[in-house]
């Protein structure tokens, strides 16, 4: 998503990412499809509780929660600096509960202090450099409750996701290679953020997804997201999965 690093991010046309969720290609609609739904399991976000995602974009996340029902988020929230994006996600997915705000990268988060029940970076750290993560890091502990979570996801380049970059640079119309400036592996994942991140924050858990199951969708969407679903972070261990998803708690 779109973050602050030095690509110039203008030039992805609003919406852009909402729209390959929706109408792109089988395997890039499973790939967006099932890591939002891994990340609302492993969040478990509790009813009624307040939600913060960091690198919003086009809003697709926060724009797939189910407001209309009791016991739902009582605020979700996306930032993001691409004014445009944040323009997109408002008109299709603004809600009385569901907001989107744009905000530079060096400005303050207007929430008050211990806010947020959990915070969502959904690839966006691979976009940062280590001190620009370190600050938002910092900026996410004014805003979360002690003993929040925050879930994280990030390629893992220890997998075949290399292989998946360059083929999305020749066949769509943005490059992740000019845009991923700090890379993490499943290996080194856990020590790399905590480092980066800071004491008070302890990574919980660290696993990977989509080693198989999106590529499956193109054969049936049903047996994708059926194995998607089997393989969950409790269970899948292997560390060769094409994105890293990390759950982290606040300890305040």
């Amino acid at each position: 998503m779109t973050t602050g690093g030095e690509f110039d991010y203008d030039h992805i046309p609003p919406g852009y990412y909402d729209r390959v969720m929706t109408e792109g290609p089988a395997i890039q609609r499973a790939w967006h499809r099932q890591k939002f739904s891994r990340v609302r399991e492993l969040l478990a976000l509790p009813p009624g509780g307040r939600l913060l995602d960091v690198g919003c974009g086009p809003g697709s996340f926060l724009g797939g929660f189910d407001l209309d029902h009791e016991g739902t988020a009582a605020e979700l929230v996306g930032i993001d600096i691409a004014a445009e994006q944040v323009e997109y996600a408002n008109q299709r997915y603004g809600h009385a509960q569901r907001r989107f705000l744009s905000l530079g990268p060096d400005d303050e988060w207007p929430f008050p202090a211990a806010h947020f029940d959990a915070i969502t970076i959904i690839e966006v750290v691979e976009h940062l450099h280590p001190e620009q993560i370190r600050s938002i890091a910092d900026r996410c502990g004014r805003v979360l409750k002690p003993g929040g979570s925050i879930v994280i996801t990030t390629p893992n380049y220890a997998s075949h996701w290399p292989v998946l970059e360059w083929l999305i640079a020749r066949a769509s119309a943005v490059s992740y290679h000019e845009q991923h400036i700090t890379r993490f592996n499943r290996f080194t994942v856990r020590r790399r953020l905590a480092a980066i991140m800071g004491d008070r924050f302890r990574v919980v858990q660290a696993t990977t997804m989509h080693f198989v199951a999106p590529f499956l969708a193109p054969l049936s969407s049903r047996v994708s997201d059926s194995t998607a679903s089997a393989l969950t972070p409790r269970q899948w261990w292997w560390p060769f999965g094409a994105l890293i998803i990390a759950k982290i708690r606040f300890e305040g």
